[in-house]
C-alpha cells in the first residue's frame, strides 16, 4: 500500500496558507509541470538492467489516475481518477475495468479488508464515497471538512480516518453505520495519516508550506483525544509499523526521518537523502525505505536501536511512491520523471528497472498474485507487472526434532538443497546469513530453541526452521527404609522413588547400578555387611541419581535378652520427616520465600542480592534431624551464593529412618548485567520491568532471549510470580504430573489452586510444550478475572479470525478490549504460533490487577 504524501490537490511547493484555500482543479499543476520533462525523462537511462519482473500489460483507466488500492482476498484493484470524478475498477485475473462515479476529484482511497468495503476522499466534493466491494457500487456519500486529502481505516476498530486540509481538522467516520461521527483539530495543513490498528492510535502529520517546522498529532481511537509532538521541516508523509509500534515521518525540507516510539512518544531524527517524501514500511523485515529527491531510496534499519540508515540504493529519477511485497522481500518504486518503476531487492538492497507509462505516480501490490500495479498520470493507464520469486532453499530439517531430550543430546541439522549453507541459532533469535554456519552437531545442555535457514546463491532463503527442546525430567532418586547403618540381621530394606511408574534397578555389591541390573519387586534381606545401590528408571526421564546405601549387623544382644543399643524394647519410631520452619536471611532480615512457608510444599523460590545468606530450619518433631549437605543443621548455617540459580537440598530425618527433601532456590542477581541482549528491542521497558520484580529471570550468560518461545510450565511460574498466588493444594490431578520440574511444581499448584490452569482432555499438563498465544491469552483473562462479552466469541477483529480457535475467542477480544495484547504484523492474532519470552511478561504487566 502507499503511503499518501503531499501530491494532492494544488499542493505546488510555493503555495501559501491563503492560497491552498482556492479551489483549483486537482492534478492541474503537476500535469503541467510534468509536461515539459516528459521528453527529457523518455532520454534518460535508468542505473540498472531491466528486471527480472515482468512487464505483462496496460491498462486504460480515467483521467488523472492519482492513487489506488487493492483488496487481494478479491484480486481487485480500485483506482482514483482525479479529474475523471470516476473509480476505476480493475479485475485482476482478466485485466478487465468497470468504471464508477464517485465525488468531485477524488485522490486518496483505502480499504478495509475485513468488511470489503473501499473509501475514496473526494478532494473538490469534500466528501468520503463508500464502496460496497461485493456489487462495487457506491452505497454512502459521507460529508467530510474541506478538501479532503488522505485516508486511513482501522479495519479492528471499522473506523475511518479523513484528513481536510483546508479546515485543519480529520472527520471520523464509523464503517458500521457510514456517518461522520467527529472532527478532530490536528495541525495546520494535515498532508498525511496513517493508523496502528494494534493501539487503535492514528498519526496525522501537518505543516505549513516554506520551512515551517511540521506537526504529528497522535489521536486516541477509542476518545478522539489527542497529542501533538514536533516533527521536522515540510512533513510529507507518515507511515507505521504495527509490529514494533514505531512511526515514521518524511521531513522534506530539512531531509530527515523523524522515528516515534509509539509506547513513549519519544522522538529521534535520522538524516536521509535530499527531499523525502514517500516512505513505506516492511513488517516483516522491520526495513523502513524511503524515496523522494536525490534519485535514490534510503533504507533504515528499524532493528537497531537508534533505528540507523543501512544503506541507499538508486532508482530513477524522483521515487515518488513506494510499495512493498512482504512475501517476495521486494520494494517497489514508481519514479515519476523516468517514467518506470525500481524493483529493489530487499535482501540484497540491489535494483532493476521496468519500463511504466508516463509519469507514475502511485504503486500498489497483491501480495497473493505477486503482481505489481502502476498507476500513470499524464497516461491514464495502470502499468501490470508480474513479479518473480526465486526459487527457495528447502527448510532445514533438525535430528532429533523439538522436544524433551536427555541432557547432551546432539543435534543434526540438514536440508534437501543440495550445495546450501545452513545458519543456525541457539538462543531463539532469527538467524540470517550473518549467523552461525552449522558444520557439526549442536549439544544440548539446557533449554534451547534452534533456528535455522539454508543459504544458495540464485535461491532465495529457506523459510525459518523452530525446533525448541528441553532437558527431559530426571527420575526421583530412590529412597531406603530403613536408611544405611546399623541394623539387625534379617532387616529388610524396602527400596521407593517419588516418580509414580518408575522401576527400580539395584545392585548389593557395591557396583553401579544400571537398567540391566536386577529390578527390585520385594523388599530386601540385610544378613551381613551389605552395600545397597540403587537408580529409578522410567520411560521419557532420564534416569536418576544413584542411591547408595551402607548397613553392617548390630552385635547380638547380651545372654538372657537384655536391652541392645537403641530405644528400648517395644518402643515405635516417629515417622514424621516434616519442616515446622525455614527462613532465609540477608543482612539480618528474613527473605520472603515463594510460596510461602507450608510444611507440605518441598520446593521454594527467594531473591537475593549479596553472595552470602543464612538459613534457618526446623523439624516438626523432636527426634528429627535435618541435614543440609550430610551436616545436621542447629543454628543459622551461612551459605555462599554465585549468580544465577543456587539450589539447596534440605533432608529431613524422621526418628525411624524415613526422609523427605525440601529444595531451596536462593537466585541472587547478576551484578555486572541482566539482559544484554534487550537493547532495543520492541518489548525492552517491559522485560528490565519484569526483572526488576523476579517475575521473570535472565539467562547466566547475562541475556534474556526475548523471542525464545515460552513452555506452558515457564508461562505458569512467570504467572504465580506475577499474580504472587499461594499454594492451596498439595498433589496435582495431571497424568504426567512427574515431568514438572521441582523449579516448577509449586507454581503449578498454585495456578491450579486458583482455577487458572487446566490440563488437556487426556488428563495431562504437557509441562514442556511451548505455550500457543491462544493458550496464553485465556491463562490471563481467567488469572485477571475479566468477564467474558458472550458476543465477543463471534468474531475478534483481526484478519485471521477464522484460524482462531472458538474457545479462546472470547478470551483474546476480552484481552484486546482491555489493552492487555495486540496482533502481529498484519493485523493478524496467530493464535496457533508459540508465545514468545517478550509477548508473555509485556501481556502480564499489561494485565489488570485481579477482580
Amino acid at each position: 500500500m502507499r503511503t499518501m504524501r503531499k501530491n494532492e490537490i494544488g499542493g505546488g511547493s510555493t503555495e501559501s496558507r491563503s492560497e491552498r484555500k482556492g479551489h483549483r482543479r486537482a492534478g492541474q499543476w503537476l500535469r503541467i509541470g510534468l509536461a515539459a520533462v516528459v521528453l527529457l525523462a523518455a532520454l534518460i537511462q535508468s542505473p540498472y538492467p531491466a528486471s527480472a519482473d515482468t512487464g505483462i500489460g496496460t491498462v486504460n483507466v480515467g483521467n488523472t489516475p492519482l492513487a489506488m488500492v487493492v483488496n487481494p482476498d478479491t484480486n481487485k484493484i480500485y483506482v482514483a481518477n482525479n479529474m475523471a470524478n470516476t473509480v476505476s475498477v480493475i479485475n485482476g485475473e482478466t485485466n478487465s475495468v468497470m468504471n464508477m462515479a464517485v465525488g468531485l476529484s477524488p485522490q486518496a482511497i483505502a480499504l478495509n479488508p475485513a468488511i470489503n468495503r473501499i473509501y475514496v476522499a473526494n478532494g473538490l466534493g469534500n466528501s468520503v464515497s463508500v464502496i460496497d466491494g461485493a456489487t462495487d457500487s457506491v452505497i454512502a456519500t459521507v460529508g467530510t471538512g474541506a478538501l479532503p486529502n488522505a485516508i486511513a481505516v482501522n479495519p479492528s476498530t471499522n473506523m475511518i480516518y479523513v484528513t481536510n486540509r483546508n479546515s485543519d481538522n480529520m472527520t471520523v467516520i464509523d464503517g458500521a453505520t457510514n456517518t461522520a461521527t467527529a472532527a478532530v483539530p490536528v495541525g495546520i495543513y494535515p498532508v498525511g495519516i496513517a493508523a496502528n490498528p494494534q493501539t487503535n492510535k492514528i498519526y496525522v502529520v501537518s505543516g505549513v508550506r516554506g520551512g515551517n517546522v511540521g506537526t504529528v498529532t497522535i489521536v486516541d481511537g477509542v476518545t478522539n483525544g489527542t497529542t501533538s509532538l514536533p516533527a521536522g521541516k515540510d512533513p510529507a508523509a507518515v507511515a507505521v509499523n504495527p509490529t514494533t509500534n514505531r512511526i515514521y515521518v518524511t521531513n522534506s525540507l530539512d531531509a530527515t526521518v523523524t522515528v516515534i516510539n509509539g509506547d513513549t512518544n519519544a522522538a529521534s531524527t535520522i538524516p536521509v537523502q535530499p527531499g523525502p517524501s514517500a516512505l513505506t514500511v516492511n513488517p516483516e523485515t522491520n526495513k523502513i525505505y524511503v524515496g523522494g529527491g536525490g534519485n535514490q531510496v534510503t533504507v533504515i534499519d528499524g532493528s537497531v536501536q537508534p533505528n540507523a540508515v543501512q544503506t541507499t540504493v538508486a532508482t530513477g529519477l524522483y521515487p515518488y511512491a513506494l510499495a512493498v511485497n512482504e512475501i517476495t522481500n521486494k520494494i517497489y518504486t514508481a519514479n515519476l520523471l523516468s517514467n518506470d518503476v525500481t524493483v529493489i531487492d530487499g535482501e540484497l538492497n540491489t535494483g532493476s528497472t521496468i519500463a511504466a507509462g508516463t509519469s507514475p505516480c502511485a504503486v500498489v501490490v497483491n501480495p497473493v498474485t505477486n503482481r505489481i500495479y502502476v498507476a500513470n498520470q499524464l497516461s491514464n493507464s495502470v502499468t501490470v507487472i508480474q513479479g518473480s520469486s526465486r526459487p527457495q532453499a528447502a527448510i532445514p530439517a533438525a535430528s532429533p526434532p523439538g522436544g524433551a531430550v536427555a541432557s547432551g543430546t546432539e543435534v543434526s541439522l540438514s536440508t534437501p538443497t543440495s550445495g546450501a549453507t545452513i545458519h543456525y541459532t541457539t538462543d531463539g533469535s532469527m538467524p540470517t546469513v550473518a549467523s552461525a554456519v552449522y558444520s557439526t552437531p549442536i549439544p544440548v545442555t539446557g533449554v534451547m530453541t534452534i533456528k535455522a535457514i539454508a543459504v544458495k546463491t540464485g535461491m532465495t532463503a529457506s523459510p525459518v526452521m523452530s525446533e525448541s527442546y528441553t532437558i527431559m525430567g530426571q527420575a526421583a532418586i530412590p529412597a531406603a527404609n530403613p536408611p544405611g547403618g546399623a541394623v539387625a540381621s534379617g532387616t529388610e530394606v524396602s527400596l521407593s522413588t517419588a516418580t509414580s511408574g518408575a522401576t527400580i534397578h539395584y545392585t548389593t555389591d557395591g557396583s553401579t547400578p544400571t537398567v540391566a541390573s536386577a529390578v527390585y519387586g520385594a523388599p530386601i534381606p540385610v544378613t551381613g555387611a551389605m552395600m545397597i545401590q540403587a537408580i529409578a528408571v522410567k520411560t521419557g526421564m532420564t534416569a536418576s541419581p544413584v542411591m547408595s546405601e551402607a548397613y553392617t549387623i548390630l552385635p547380638a544382644p547380651p545372654e538372657g535378652g537384655g536391652p541392645g543399643p537403641g530405644p528400648s524394647s517395644g518402643a515405635v519410631r516417629s515417622s514424621n520427616a516434616d519442616l515446622r520452619e525455614l527462613k532465609v536471611w540477608e543482612d539480618g532480615k528474613v527473605i520472603p520465600l515463594n510460596p510461602a512457608f507450608d510444611a507440605g510444599t518441598t520446593v521454594y523460590s527467594a531473591w537475593l542480592k549479596g553472595d552470602r545468606a543464612e538459613l534457618t530450619a526446623a523439624a516438626a518433631h523432636s527426634a528429627a534431624q535435618v541435614k543440609l549437605q550430610d551436616h545436621v543443621l542447629a543454628d543459622r548455617t551461612k551459605v555462599s551464593l554465585q549468580e544465577g540459580d543456587n539450589i539447596f537440598d534440605l533432608v529431613v530425618q524422621a526418628e525411624d529412618g524415613h526422609s523427605k527433601t525440601y529444595t531451596l532456590h536462593l537466585h541472587l542477581e547478576p551484578s555486572a548485567c541482566k539482559a544484554a541482549d534487550i537493547a532495543g528491542h520492541w518489548a525492552e521497558e517491559y522485560i528490565q520491568q519484569a526483572l526488576s520484580n523476579h517475575m521473570v529471570q535472565g539467562y547466566p550468560d547475562c541475556t534474556f532471549k526475548p523471542d525464545h518461545p515460552v513452555t506452558r510450565a515457564e508461562f505458569t511460574v512467570m504467572l504465580a510470580q506475577a499474580l504472587k498466588l499461594d499454594a492451596a493444594v498439595k498433589t496435582l490431578p495431571f497424568t504426567d504430573k512427574e515431568t514438572i520440574g521441582d523449579w516448577a511444581n509449586a507454581a503449578v499448584i498454585q495456578a491450579v489452586a486458583a482455577g487458572i490452569v487446566n490440563g488437556y482432555e487426556d488428563g495431562s499438563f504437557r509441562p514442556n510444550a511451548n505455550i500457543t498465544r491462544a493458550e496464553m491469552v485465556s491463562m490471563i483473562v481467567k488469572a485477571a478475572g475479566l468477564s467474558l462479552d458472550a458476543s465477543s466469541s463471534a468474531a475478534t477483529g483481526f484478519a485471521d479470525d477464522k484460524a482462531i480457535p472458538q474457545w479462546s475467542k472470547g478470551a483474546i477480544e476480552t484481552a484486546k478490549k482491555a489493552k492487555i495484547l495486540s496482533g502481529r504484523a498484519g493485523n493478524r492474532f496467530e493464535p496457533n504460533e508459540t508465545a514468545t519470552r517478550a509477548e508473555a511478561v509485556t501481556m502480564l504487566l499489561r494485565m489488570p490487577e485481579p477482580r
